[in-house]
Order: structure tokens, then sequence, then C-alpha cells
């Protein structure tokens, strides 16, 4: 049995606050609104074993494939598609909105003929991907992911490049095993990555990693124009073509054959711990 001069005490900013319970009709008590700090995970949206042409047209995760040509051979996991020189073998068409300002692609290659000394020539050696915006105003041209002597800008190595220049570039990392397998990964966020070191002022909005190991970043003008492009990924359907589209006119520069495997989209940058 309540007493009827029972009384509740507030406890708000102006001090404790007592109301005779006689004066309540009703009362309701929430559990205080909680904020989860924690950041998101990346989810797949898209795998590709490249175990057989079978895993082309039907990946793991995410949109069919056409498969072209190209052997299926021993991998890193399971089987590897090995790509020729200058031809596609496999493209994928990816609907408006699949990908975002923000992502990861990773996977695994292994460069089947060049010397530690080889010159990369001027371009696409290999070239590994091209991600093509489909649709868009002017030259589609988008994004490669590839190793090039010349990004246009004095580097070499393994480059991320955008609208023709390159946003990310790697040091000799990549030269010390050209042959053997390695796992390469691009990393982006059109608003700037968390944490990076930034370039004269400006916070790099693409990275890229061979086996782990971020590499470095290049000047503010590529900076800026990868911000625009990658920003644009959600606005247009994309064209992933290995390594280059079909019916593309350009020969992939000085391509070289390598053998690719496990290649995966992430919604969100990862981690470098989780990128070898």
């Amino acid at each position: 049995m309540v007493p009827a001069d029972a009384t509740i005490v507030l406890d708000t900013l102006l001090g404790p606050l007592s109301i005779p319970l006689s004066s309540l009709a009703s009362l309701t008590v929430e559990p205080p609104a909680t904020t989860d700090l924690r950041p998101a995970t990346p989810k797949p949206i898209f795998h590709c074993s490249f175990d057989s042409p079978t895993a082309v047209r039907r990946p793991a995760v995410g949109p069919a494939g056409v498969y072209l040509e190209g052997d299926f051979v021993p991998g890193k996991v399971g089987n590897a598609l090995r790509v020729p020189v200058r031809r596609p073998v496999a493209q994928f068409d990816f609907p408006k909105g699949f990908l975002g300002p923000k992502g990861t692609i990773e996977f695994w290659a292994k460069i089947l003929e060049r010397s530690p000394g080889e010159s990369h020539g001027g371009g696409g050696f290999p070239r590994f991907l091209c991600m093509w915006l489909d649709g868009s105003a002017g030259n589609p041209r988008n994004t490669y992911f590839q190793i090039t002597g010349n990004d246009g800008l004095g580097h070499a190595g393994l480059c991320a490049m955008a609208s023709g220049a390159a946003v990310a570039a790697s040091t000799d990392a990549v030269d010390a095993d050209p042959t053997g397998w390695h796992h390469y990964a691009m990393v982006w966020d059109a608003s700037g990555l968390g944490g990076a070191e930034r370039n004269e002022g400006k916070i790099p909005t693409v990275a890229v990693y061979v086996d782990g190991v971020r590499q470095a970043v290049v000047g503010n003008a590529s900076v800026d124009r990868a911000e625009r492009t990658l920003g644009r990924f959600s606005q247009f359907p994309i064209l992933l073509g290995f390594p280059l589209r079909l019916h593309e006119g350009d020969p992939a520069g000085n391509h070289v054959p390598f053998l690719i495997d496990e290649f995966k989209i992430w919604d969100l940058p990862r981690q470098a711990a989780d990128l070898r």
C-alpha cells in the first residue's frame, strides 16, 4: 500500500525536486539513450575467387561477371586466373550506388614475366584492373590500379591512378620480389583517410598497400583529383575490367602476364593489419 503522502524525488539541473505521487496521473521511465561509438565494421560487397569460369560468372558475393578468356592455374588459394598480354579476360558491371565514396579493393597477384632490373616502361606493367564510370560525361576513363615506371608525376611502382594521374604510389617494395605472390590493396575515402599523414596540408584520399605495408602518397593536385573522382563513384554504374575493358582501344601499355586470385571489394576502408 502506497502512503497517501508519498513523493518521488527527481534529480534535475536545478537540484532535487520532490513531487507528490497523488499529483501524477501516470509515470513512464525510459533508460538513457546510448550512442554506439564503435567504428563500423567493413562488409564485403564483392568477392571473386577466380577459381574457374563459373566463379567469374557467379562470384561468391556480388553481381555476375563475364568470362572472356585466360587459363585457371594453381594460385594463392585454390586456383588463380592467368591474365594474358593486352587482352581483357573478365568484366563485371556494378549498378549505380554499388560502389561508394569510400571502400577497399584487395587481391593476390603474381607477375609472371619480369626481372627485378627491367624498366617499367610507360605504364600498365602490369595494369591489374580498371574501373570506368559508365555513362559519365566526357571521357569515362576513371581509375586504374597498376605497376608503372612513370605515373606522370615522376613516381614509379604500384600506383592507383584516377582520371590519368596517380593519387597514390609505392616505393621500392614491389621490386624486392617482383615475381612472387604479393597482396595488393587500394583503400579510398573521398572525405580523407582517418589517421593519414598530411601531404602539404592535404589529407590523402587514397592509399595503396603491398603485403600490408602502406606506400607513399603523391602531391596535392592528384589528391584533389582523387577526391573529385572517388566522390562520383556512387553516382554512376561502374564497369570493372581485368586488366582492361572489353573493346578498349588502350593496349594497357607495356602489359605483362600475371596471375590474380581472391579479389575482394569492401564497403569501407580496411585496416592495414587486415590487408595481407
